[in-house]
């Protein structure tokens, strides 16, 4: 087939696409690969197709034959880069988009790209410079700005994800996912006006995503727009019927039967999402003392009793009781169903086992005995005491 007949395949492919015909353009491509198979760009438009269609395994393999056929494409090494996320192959998206950058220093995707993989690496620092490198490059890049603002985000350092977010925002002032982490930050800051300004607005871009709906719903509520939050939560089970969360909100406002106890699955996402600034919005902000009331109390029951304790701290979270127990205690268990909170309760060093469960069911598979159980703020979320109350005295 001549040059003149393959090109004109390929003229035809980019209508198809400009039409969004991914199906028709990929069957070209495909007809293209097998007329012409050492054309590196018809492999690569026929991965970046099967990319589109969520086909990410032969969207692989047919970046890997671009790329072999001219190793120095960058566009198709980046692409390959990004199946290979999809995928979750980490290791060989890094290389893919690393090759990228040695062809193209100033390629501020591949930039971000790698500023992602860093960030599900839990490596902020390398993440952080990536990302400012494709600012200093392009420095209006929305998604750039938005993954910086997530960043600062999990550090807890609102006020610069404020920053960031709202410079997404006016680069893209149309993007739902830029109104909905600004209305994030907004929430965050004890700005309830501005969070459901802008959690509004990502619901009116993208009136179908749970998640967008869920926080507006949280937000109306915060501003006891009752009836306005209860429709959110509505259109949210909708569109998800299992959502837990939002049907024990609605139990909350006495739309829907009381549960037992709230979801396990609904309590461990809300403070997993809380782990980050928990200590410090409830010691520096809300001026939180029940640690220090609890430890008081006991101290008043202990008196001078040099015997250690063997003590459970039921709901443990980030640890906040244990510093004030260590010394009285000969050992110290922690439970709590978040694994996050877990994490930053291990950081203080204080708690000699943490485990994350339920505490019922821990109480009912447990062998261990204590002297001693606390808990600090732990129960509005178990529901029927009478079942705990027997389990801990069974202890």
């Amino acid at each position: 087939m001549t040059e003149t007949t393959i090109n004109d395949l390929k003229n035809r492919g980019l209508h198809l696409l400009q039409k969004r015909a991914f199906q028709d353009a990929e069957s070209l491509y495909l007809k293209l690969t097998r007329i012409a198979p050492d054309d590196a760009e018809a492999w690569f438009m026929l991965g970046a197709i099967n990319g589109q269609l969520g086909n990410f395994e032969t969207a692989i393999d047919c970046g890997k034959n671009a790329t072999r056929i001219n190793p120095d494409y960058a566009d198709a090494w980046y692409n390959l880069g990004q199946a290979y996320l999809k995928k979750n192959q980490q290791s060989n998206a890094k290389d893919c988009l690393q090759r990228v950058i040695t062809l193209q220093p100033e390629n501020a995707n591949a930039h971000i790209a790698l500023g992602t993989i860093h960030l599900n690496k839990g490596e902020t620092e390398l993440a952080i410079i990536r990302i400012n490198t494709a600012l200093s490059i392009q420095p209006e890049n929305s998604q750039a700005r938005m993954l910086l603002g997530g960043v600062y985000s999990r550090l807890n350092q609102n006020n610069e994800a404020l920053e960031q977010f709202r410079k997404a925002a006016s680069i893209s002032p149309d993007s739902p996912e830029i109104n909905y982490n600004l209305g994030l930050v907004y929430s965050k800051l004890g700005n309830p006006n501005e969070a459901e300004k802008h959690l509004g607005k990502a619901v009116r871009l993208n009136p179908n995503e749970p998640d967008y709906l869920n926080h507006y719903g949280l937000a109306l509520k915060q501003l006891d727009r009752t009836d306005a939050a209860i429709q959110a939560f509505r259109r949210v089970l909708a569109l998800k019927p299992d959502h837990e969360g939002v049907r024990f909100m609605l139990a909350a406002l006495g739309e829907e039967p009381t549960p037992e106890h709230a979801p396990e699955k609904y309590v461990r996402a809300l403070f997993n999402s809380f782990a980050s600034y928990f200590d410090h919005h409830l010691t520096a902000e809300l001026e939180y003392r029940t640690p220090h009331l609890l430890n008081d109390a006991i101290r008043s029951l202990t008196g001078g009793n040099s015997r250690k304790l063997d003590i459970l701290d039921l709901g443990c979270g980030t640890g906040l009781c244990g510093p004030l127990v260590r010394d009285i205690a000969e050992r110290l268990v922690g439970i709590d169903l978040s694994e996050k909170m877990l994490e930053k309760a291990r950081e203080k060093n204080v708690y000699d086992q943490l485990h994350a469960d339920d505490i019922t069911r821990y109480l009912q598979q447990s062998d261990d005995h204590f002297d001693l159980i606390v808990a600090a703020d732990v129960f509005p979320y178990t529901g029927n005491l009478k079942q705990i109350f027997e389990l801990c005295t069974a202890r």
